[in-house]
């Protein structure tokens, strides 16, 4: 379980960035987060071969530390590199190592992003950030902005409204079938954090937008068979080119889940109907909702019944079971 290992990792980096202030980068350091980035990889293709595939929290928990690795090792690549090229010379050697400035952080995609791609008639859109600087936004750099907003998600004063309407608009330039696949599934994730104290319903606004959103994934899904959505798929990490099927591959898997989504958006309209007065008209109107949420619920059960007559993509029993149970509960009268 590579869970636990990220926060350690956190920690060590943040005590780093303290020594960093007064002095140079330790050695012991660089040697450090270059063995953990060669474990990582080594676990990563074991993994790979494994007969017994890993459970899917557990995957999620192991490429979420591998991108955060990787995303740390790429400001210390030179001193990596000569720590491989020669370990014990590197260790031994008194030469300073380059101070890696902080990256600014960022929480709203409006400041985060500074794209400068020139704009077609349909290429792309521009908006007016923070200061009044242009942000222009093309279906080249659609992976730019997205990792922008997942990387923001939880943090805090983040406007998930605005990440929404950003995405909104990613949706509507996005290209090809890796790009919708990615825009929707963040964008309904991100609809989903609107609600996400508990406290309140979802906004009827965006569990209806929610619901075009997941069943416009599913029809770009049976569109484009050699995309799947799985949730023991690895993060694509290359923000410039997206994903080829490499050889002997029959699909490009992208990581999310589906009856997570579907498992949401049907506790979410019972949230409504719950907040809501039942002799009244508003309730009535709320209740014609379930007939689109039943399509959703089939179409996510005739996917995952697809998935599944592939062994290879290792789709488990539980996931259509999910999904059938929600079905029924709504096919069948419920008594109060």
């Amino acid at each position: 379980d590579a869970d636990p290992a990220l926060p350690e990792f956190d920690k060590l980096n943040r005590q780093v960035a303290k020594i960093q202030e007064s002095r140079k980068t330790p050695k012991s350091y660089i040697k450090t987060i270059a063995e953990l980035e060669d474990y990582m990889n080594e676990a990563v293709a074991k993994q790979k071969v494994t007969p017994k595939k890993m459970n899917a929290i557990a995957a999620r928990g192991l490429n979420a530390v591998k991108q955060k690795i990787k995303k740390v090792n790429k400001d210390y690549q030179s001193q990596i590199e000569a720590y491989r090229a020669d370990n014990d010379a590197f260790m031994d050697s008194e030469e300073e190592e380059e101070k890696v400035s902080k990256p600014k952080k960022t929480v709203r995609i409006a400041e985060a992003e500074d794209v400068a791609e020139p704009l077609g008639e349909d290429d792309g859109f521009a908006t007016v950030g923070k200061g009044g600087r242009t942000l222009q936004f093309t279906p080249e750099s659609i992976f730019k902005h997205l990792r922008g907003i997942i990387e923001s998600r939880g943090k805090k004063n983040t406007d998930r409204t605005e990440q929404i309407k950003t995405m909104e608009k990613l949706s509507e330039i996005a290209s090809t079938p890796y790009q919708k696949i990615r825009v929707l599934l963040a964008l309904v994730s991100t609809r989903f954090d609107l609600s996400s104290s508990g406290a309140t319903s979802m906004p009827v606004e965006h569990w209806k937008a929610a619901e075009k959103e997941l069943a416009t994934l599913f029809e770009v899904l049976e569109a484009n068979p050699d995309y799947v959505v799985v949730e023991n798929a690895e993060e694509w990490e290359d923000d410039e080119k997206p994903p080829a099927l490499e050889e002997g591959e029959k699909y490009i898997k992208v990581p999310g889940s589906i009856v997570s989504f579907i498992e949401r958006l049907d506790d979410e309209l019972t949230r409504s109907l719950q907040n809501i007065d039942p002799h009244t008209s508003e309730y009535i109107e709320r209740l014609t909702d379930e007939g689109a949420l039943y399509n959703i619920i089939f179409r996510g059960q005739l996917y995952y019944e697809y998935l599944r007559k592939d062994a290879a993509l290792d789709i488990t029993q539980e996931s259509i079971n999910r999904v059938v149970t929600r079905r029924l509960e709504h096919v069948y009268f419920k008594v109060s």
